[in-house]
């Protein structure tokens, strides 16, 4: 246990090292960069107009194959052979791994947009509904109040983020066992009035577990296993702030806060009711960096997006962060009188043992 860190990795027992440093791998200015795996294989990311798809571990610059969309992309998605990205006045569909720009489908303009339990969803402020993979809205077409900010699917159910007069609210949209139809939305879980979901990338489920971040932090939800709907949310971690992006990636957590900072959290160790032992990860902690919008774990690194642009990852070389540290909590030793510390050991891994010039 300690009071904070930044650039220190705590997450193997009995162990304490650097994090690796912080590499840029793709810069520019636009604020709607969001990355996903596709296929657990193609790495992607929407940039302006374009989704871009490469490997962010093959250098320490790599480069990255384009795939014009066709307008500034709101949301973006995956069923695995295509691209479906929203840019506010359409829906338009490519191919994985294809640069061939493209092209629209149907006539539904949707902001957000979401491949889950093999539907096809996307909202439009308040509407929402079930596209064809030709664009075709289909049975499910519902409108409800507020904005829809993110769609994700649960194990039973899928699940969408709305905002409405700045309270979020999350429906659950049930899945019938006997035709597969959709059902209408049912609040499963709300947000104290003031808070908000961020946004596309805002939502992430593994199993029953689900973590969102919101205007006032991030916050660690467990799905009801007897209506396998409803969402019981714990308290809200707020150590960085609002939270923008959310990610599980096997037995972690991921969400990313202003600054450029990330946090990482372990699903296996619970310190209260739904809140796991977290601390602060890869970290610019700058002002000049902006939210953390989207995080993704490839090839065993942690890259994410900000919304200044920029798409970064762990060093392609190895090199560990040379701005790290971590202040541990007060120790009293039974007593509240001052002390003056007077001497400190440390134990050291044999690789950090090696001998330098002149030792």
């Amino acid at each position: 246990r300690f009071h904070t860190s930044k650039n220190v990795d705590v997450f193997t027992k009995g162990h304490l090292q650097m994090c690796k440093a912080i590499e840029e791998k793709s810069n520019g200015s636009n604020s709607n960069l969001y990355a996903r795996v596709v296929n657990g294989t193609v790495f992607y990311f929407s940039d302006g107009t374009d989704l871009k798809y490469g490997n962010p571990n093959a250098s320490a610059s790599p480069s990255f194959t384009s795939t014009p969309m066709g307008g500034t992309i709101t949301d973006w998605t995956s069923d695995g052979a295509s691209v479906y990205a929203t840019i506010g006045s359409a829906v338009q569909k490519g191919t994985v791994s294809n640069a061939t720009a493209a092209a629209p489908i149907g006539s539904f303009a949707g902001d957000v947009i979401e491949y889950a339990n093999g539907r096809l969803l996307s909202a439009d402020g308040a509407r929402i509904v079930e596209l064809s993979a030709a664009g075709a809205v289909l049975t499910f077409d519902k409108t409800l109040t507020g904005t829809c900010v993110a769609i994700k699917g649960g194990p039973q159910a899928l699940y969408a983020a709305y905002n409405d007069n700045g309270q979020g609210i999350l429906y659950a949209i049930g899945i019938s066992a006997t035709d597969g139809s959709l059902a209408h939305p049912v609040p499963a879980a709300t947000l104290p009035v003031g808070e908000t979901f961020s946004g596309p990338f805002s939502v992430d489920t593994f199993g029953q577990i689900m973590v969102v971040g919101t205007s006032a932090g991030a916050r660690f939800g467990l799905i009801n296993s007897n209506d396998n709907q409803s969402v019981s949310f714990g308290p809200v971690i707020d150590d960085g702030g609002a939270a923008y992006g959310a990610r599980i990636s096997g037995q972690n957590a991921y969400w990313g806060t202003s600054n450029g900072d990330t946090w990482k959290a372990d699903l296996a160790v619970f310190t209260d009711i739904l809140v796991p032992a977290y601390s602060r990860f890869l970290a610019h902690d700058s002002g000049t960096k902006g939210n953390v919008q989207s995080l993704e774990v490839f090839g065993g690194k942690l890259a994410f997006t900000d919304s200044n642009g920029e798409l970064y990852s762990e060093s392609y070389a190895g090199d560990l962060s040379t701005d790290a540290e971590l202040v541990v909590g007060q120790v009293t030793f039974g007593t509240a009188a001052a002390k003056v510390g007077r001497a400190v050991s440390g134990r050291f891994a044999n690789e950090q043992a090696e001998s330098g010039p002149g030792q």
